[in-house]
């Protein structure tokens, strides 16, 4: 009877050993896991400093991205309007010397066919000395103006040529930094758009340890 009573007192005092042993690790692991939260909410909190002043200099650099892409593509609007518009006046100016060469091969046909004496019969028809000299006159300031107009018609050509070879060209220098203005543009929208999602995650984590902290 006395052992029984004996062994009874050391199983309960055993018992009562293991569950305040287990007590003990128990307050252990929740102060260690409380440090660990208090540590690592310490690290999200630089980081989502850190994230942050980085989005603000993301913003700053997609602003400018974004008036430097406005920029170009509204010089691109610009210049492909005065490209159309240059290209219209080149086609004028073609079919303006065409017609004035059609002009003068007329007048160059008609006096291989009927030589001199048409010229001179015009002349020699005149009823006076002044109406001769106005005739012979005329007929001078034709030939004249033909070559004169031709020449001139042809050097504008030339010129509305080299100003539209010149747009084209800065219209597609334009049109590369333009591609790439806008592709900068988007990169920086990607970018942003990835370190806010983590400056999100960031937060979630540091509001669900508050929680397990309250």
């Amino acid at each position: 009877m006395p052992e029984r009573c004996i062994w009874k007192k050391v199983l309960i005092f055993a018992a009562a050993l293991f569950l305040m042993t287990g007590s003990y690790h128990q307050v252990i692991d929740a102060k260690t896991s409380k440090k660990q939260i208090k540590e690592e909410n310490q690290k999200l909190d630089k980081l989502n400093q850190q994230m942050q002043a980085e989005i603000e200099q993301l913003d700053k650099k997609m602003v400018k991205s974004d008036i430097k892409y406005e920029k170009y593509s509204q010089r691109l609007e610009t210049l492909q309007k005065k490209v159309q518009k240059t290209e219209r006046k080149l086609k004028e100016a073609r079919e303006s010397r065409v017609n004035q060469y059609k002009i003068m091969d007329k007048r160059i046909k008609f006096l291989y066919e009927n030589g001199n004496t048409a010229y001179l019969e015009i002349i020699f028809e005149a009823k006076s000395f002044q109406e001769f000299l106005t005739r012979a006159e005329y007929i001078s300031k034709i030939s004249q103006y033909d070559s004169t107009m031709f020449q001139k018609l042809k050097n504008t050509e030339k010129k509305i040529e080299l100003s539209s070879k010149q747009l084209k060209k800065e219209y597609k220098n334009v049109q590369t930094v333009t591609i790439q203005a806008k592709k900068e543009k988007e990169q920086l929208n990607k970018m942003a758009l990835a370190k806010k999602q983590k400056l999100a995650q960031y937060r979630k984590k540091l509001a669900a340890n508050k929680v397990l902290l309250a």
